[in-house]
């Protein structure tokens, strides 16, 4: 008994002994290096991953495309900081669309009939339907030579206009005027020298339509809108449509005949006689606030008479009518027959 446990410790201690050994010369052919005192840099997040020789893992900031999974996105991914084009949000502009100078994409402003960058007049006496922004005389250049210097003078003395088209240029109460338009087409006006008529001027002035015939007479530039209340003249200069609107008060109220003022007109335009000079310095009367005249409602006349009316199909048959009245329509005849019938067999 005793022999075998001395055996068994033998044999154990043999097995511990060879371990060592083993141990011991695996350490003589891989030494282990001694540690040293410098603690491990910090690694950057941004810095690129350092290359290992066999090693396959990607760079950061790229997927394997073989390993990612199918969304959709490209697969090469942005840098850390940068947000994809294609997964920000859909807001209807893109970034690098908006011109420079301008708030905002115009197909995404709102829809207000005027782009944002668009100009507009901003006279302060009202934007009357002004075509084509603010004014310039370049669009004036190749009007007629007439045209052009009225067009000159009243931009000279009124400033710009508040209306202003291709083919003429308005002011509104302007002045002793309650309208100025200078047109780009000219009337020819013999009367009382050749000249064109480009420059028309509205002041407020009733005039009764006994004075009509009188002021045709007078100046065919004269021009009178009996409902709207006005009163114009249309020449070449503006002293010229002083003088004509002041004989034409004068025609009016009796203060001369139309012969009068025509010979009068002529003697001023021409430089003869004695002309007084407040005719064509200014009005010499007020001008009226009310002047319109609405007229009155026919009397009499039905504004739907099925009578009047020759589209009416439904008109009675006058003739027809007629021959009823006086008995001798098909039917009166028909009635003097029986009558006939009648009257002949009761005297049977």
């Amino acid at each position: 008994m005793t022999s075998i446990v001395k055996l068994r410790v033998v044999t154990g201690l043999s097995v511990c002994l060879l371990c060592f050994s083993l141990a011991f010369a695996q350490a003589q052919v891989n030494p282990t290096p001694p540690p040293t005192s410098n603690p491990p840099e910090a690694i950057d997040p941004g810095s690129p991953r350092p290359t290992i020789k066999g090693d396959t893992t990607p760079p950061r900031g790229t997927v394997n495309p073989q390993t990612a999974p199918r969304t959709g996105i490209r697969d090469t991914m942005p840098p850390r900081g940068v947000t994809e084009p294609q997964t920000q949000p859909r807001t209807g502009i893109r970034n690098d669309t908006t011109p420079p100078g301008r708030t905002g994409n115009p197909r995404t402003d709102q829809r207000t009939g005027i782009r944002p960058d668009s100009t507009r007049n901003t006279n302060t006496t009202g934007n009357w339907g002004t075509t084509g922004g603010t004014f310039s005389m370049a669009s004036i250049s190749d009007w007629p030579e007439p045209s052009k210097t009225a067009a000159q003078t009243m931009i000279q003395k009124y400033g710009q206009p508040q209306e202003h088209t291709t083919s003429m240029l308005i002011w509104r109460n302007n002045g002793p005027w309650h309208k100025t338009v200078v047109t780009r087409y000219e009337t020819q006006h013999d009367f009382p020298m050749p000249h064109k008529d480009v420059l028309e001027q509205v002041i407020m002035h009733s005039v009764p339509a006994d004075y009509l015939d009188d002021l045709a007479r007078f100046d065919g530039s004269i021009s009178v809108n009996r409902t709207e209340g006005t009163l114009s003249a249309r020449c070449d200069k503006e002293e010229n449509n002083f003088l004509a609107l002041n004989l034409a008060h004068d025609v009016i109220t009796g203060k001369r005949t139309s012969n009068d003022a025509r010979a009068f007109l002529a003697q001023a335009v021409a430089g003869t006689g004695t002309v007084k000079s407040e005719y064509t310095s200014g009005l010499m009367f007020k001008t009226e606030m009310k002047s319109g005249d609405a007229d009155k409602p026919a009397t009499g006349v039905k504004a739907k008479d099925s009578n009047m009316d020759p589209k009416n199909k439904n008109q009675p048959n006058q003739k027809g009518a007629d021959q009823k009245k006086s008995g001798t329509g098909t039917d009166n005849k028909e009635g003097q027959k029986k009558d006939q019938k009648s009257s002949s067999g009761g005297g049977q």
